[in-house]
């Protein structure tokens, strides 16, 4: 974990839109890049879950904090990522309800 005066930012968004907007490519490219049979809750365990850690982790270092409010923005950027990868993976000619399994 780099101290915070070294994380990047986009100009101009919150650091709330940007964990949102990392957490939400991710999603995306691990449901687009994931079998039709993986369901949305396969896919989004692991996303949301390393999304925590990596907020947990900052428990650690002396030069970052833990908030939730980071981990709820990564998570649902993380979700509506998967959502958008599994309806891009069944398009076209497929149904685009996602699988719960």
């Amino acid at each position: 974990l780099s101290p915070s005066a070294f994380v990047p930012h986009l100009i101009g968004l919150s650091d709330k839109v940007e964990h949102g907007l990392v957490f939400l490519v991710l999603g995306f490219l691990t449901a687009a890049s994931a079998p039709a049979s993986v369901g949305v809750l396969r896919l989004a365990l692991p996303v949301v879950a390393f999304a925590a850690g990596l907020e947990l982790s900052q428990f650690v270092s002396p030069t970052r904090s833990v908030d939730f409010a980071d981990f709820v923005a990564s998570a649902t950027g993380a979700i509506i990522g998967i959502l958008l990868g599994v309806g891009a993976r069944r398009w076209p000619g497929q149904a685009m309800t996602p699988s719960l399994r």
